[in-house]
């Protein structure tokens, strides 16, 4: 799906619904690891999410390199690199 597309996401998450302490405002994308929504933290902070795709998560390899890669990027603080919230 295009940027900004509010076509139905393989997490079929819509717009409003809650996911942990965000919710869900739109679709903003679909890729190969899963779908990105832009969202609101419940602060009414802005927010990205990235739900995995079912095929990813039944992988244990690459749930075990998605898993590393956030341990990484918590030790990133740059302003040019969004920090990971959960």
């Amino acid at each position: 799906a295009a940027l900004g597309s509010s076509s139905t996401s393989e997490s079929q998450l819509e717009a409003g619904a809650r996911l942990g302490d965000f919710t869900v405002l739109r679709l903003l994308g679909q890729g190969p690891l899963g779908d990105v929504f832009a969202a609101r933290t419940v602060s009414g902070g802005p927010a990205l999410l990235r739900v995995l795709a079912r095929r990813v998560v039944a992988r244990p390899p690459l749930r075990e390199r998605i898993g590393q890669d956030l341990l990484l990027l918590r030790q990133v603080d740059h302003p040019a690199v969004a920090r990971v919230l959960a």
